[in-house]
């Protein structure tokens, strides 16, 4: 006699014969797939475990309270016993019978009057609460730089050391709106000698991409700017070519921005001397990859230090670059910017773009919507103190402000540093950066979304879920639909190598994990 049955018989007769009134059956509660006993959706090897677990682990198991025994139950014997996992076992590996209605395929009530309940539902796959693409997967991946079309097509590049012997190469690989692969990871750079750094891309409205990074393959620790095109499949279009006319000395920190038709110009900065006393240069070109604007130097005056440059274009090919500014070297930097047009010819004059001038100003990004209105973001320490916020100032197409400077990060304590900052066409911008909150040297990624006239469109967001781990280098992109994605560098545990990581967020319901 069954456990169920001796159990039965000493309830009191009338429960008994209410039961057997009944039909001994239970409220039908929710709809599963037979056998699918963790609950996933799928029936598989895992469910017979679960199964297993639940029989004989009471307590402490994952499936020790299973919400839906009508699933375990594969036989459909009104029991959960051993011949559950022995049954779904013989038809998963034997050719066994399909185990009963509502089956294994479709989710259906128990059609079975028995007294095992149904109070959770196995018919939908679990949501994981931080789904996040991982990009590459062997070696040190670091470094990421992401481009968003209009339609939300993603490309990233990151530095890749596949091998595990500090010899990094640029990889890339492309993203669908949904967040699906379209185009399997690949190798940027086609001269594979050497170090290959610091990538940046750059997308038109086509889908076409251009990536720029630094290039060591003398491997003498001189390194040039490297330029590649590429279609919207990533069949190359431009040849692999150096950028930077002037090879003497050291050109690093590339940056580059396109127009919707495919112009590009690409920004570095340059120490021709070999001083450590750098400028930043820029040059332009077509879509087909052949100059449109000589190589020339961006800052108006080059006395003192000018470094991490930035750059963004509008849909006309009129473009500003950003860079961090000590001209008195002084060592007390302000950030700087210029515009220039289609043409290369100055429309904006150097100006500087933080309104607070005390403390240490660094490490600028800028973005630009099609009609030419752009926001810049840098690392701000007004006190001097070591410990960096993230300011915003917004400008219309001719330099004049339109948003006053403002703090971009709503909780000040510890440190904030690397801002990123992405616009859609019409204005929308969203700001990420790297959070420390307490000081104890992890860090995690930070979001925050704006209007075009400044004001917050969602509040500051966690975007990673994963701790404890370091969270460094992000990415940001936003597309017509107000759509974000973010890329960043993530080293579980702080053990092993870093992988770059992204999530998918909506402007208007960003979730923190």
């Amino acid at each position: 006699m069954s456990e169920s049955t001796k159990q039965m018989w000493r309830l009191p007769f009338f429960l008994i014969a209410a039961l057997f009134l009944l039909g001994t059956t239970e409220s039908p509660g929710q709809d599963y797939l037979r056998g699918n006993a963790n609950g996933d959706a799928e029936i598989d090897l895992s469910d017979a475990i679960c199964a297993l677990d639940y029989l004989f682990n009471s307590t402490g198991s994952a499936c020790s309270s299973p919400g839906c025994l009508d699933a375990l139950d594969s036989n459909d014997d009104g029991e959960t016993d051993i011949s559950d996992p022995v049954s779904l076992l013989a038809f998963l590996f034997q050719g066994g019978t399909e185990p009963p209605a509502p089956g294994t395929t479709s989710c259906g009530p128990d059609p079975t009057a028995d007294l095992l309940s149904c109070e959770s539902s196995s018919c939908e796959p679990s949501v994981d609460p931080c789904p996040l693409l991982t990009v590459g997967s062997t070696g040190e991946q670091r470094n990421a730089d992401v481009a968003m079309g209009g339609d939300g097509d993603v490309f990233v590049v990151w530095e890749a050391d596949q091998n595990d012997n500090e010899i990094f190469e640029i990889r890339g690989a492309a993203y669908n709106p949904e967040g699906t692969e379209r185009i399997d990871p690949f190798t940027v750079n086609g001269t594979s000698s050497g170090q290959q750094l610091m990538p940046a891309v750059a997308m038109d409205g086509s889908g076409r991409f251009v990536v720029v990074w630094e290039d060591d393959s003398n491997q003498n620790g001189l390194f040039q700017v490297r330029a590649r095109g590429f279609d919207s499949n990533a069949i190359e279009r431009i040849e692999q070519f150096t950028v930077n006319v002037h090879s003497v000395g050291q050109q690093v920190l590339p940056d580059i921005a396109m127009d919707s038709n495919g112009n590009f110009i690409v920004v570095w900065a340059h120490d021709g001397n070999l001083d450590e006393n750098f400028e930043i240069e820029g040059r332009g070109f077509r879509a087909d990859g052949t100059q449109s604007i000589a190589e020339f130097t961006v800052n108006d005056s080059s006395s003192g230090q000018q470094s991490d440059p930035a750059v963004a274009m509008d849909s006309s090919g009129n473009f500003v670059v950003v860079w961090a500014d000590a001209k008195d070297s002084d060592g007390s930097f302000d950030v700087h910017a210029r515009g220039f047009d289609v043409g290369g010819t100055e429309h904006i004059a150097q100006f500087t773009v933080n309104a607070h001038s005390t403390g240490q100003q660094a490490d600028p990004a800028i973005a630009m919507d099609s009609n030419g209105n752009f926001v810049v973001v840098w690392e701000h320490d007004g006190n001097s103190n070591g410990l960096f916020n993230i300011h915003a100032r917004g400008f219309d197409a001719t330099g004049t402000e339109r948003i006053p400077q403002f703090e971009v990060n709503t909780s000040s304590a510890g440190q904030q540093v690397d801002p990123t900052v992405a616009m859609n066409s019409i204005g929308n911008f969203v700001v990420a950066w790297e959070h420390d909150g307490d000081n104890d040297g992890e860090f995690h990624v930070r979001f925050r979304g704006f209007n075009a006239d400044g004001t917050e469109s969602f509040v500051q967001t966690k975007a990673d879920c994963i701790e404890p781990a370091q969270h460094l280098d992000p990415s940001i992109g936003i597309d017509g639909s107000d759509c974000i994605r973010i890329f960043w560098g993530e080293t579980p545990d702080f053990l092993g190598p870093s992988r770059i990581v992204g999530r998918m967020f909506s402007e208007n319901e960003p979730t923190d994990p």
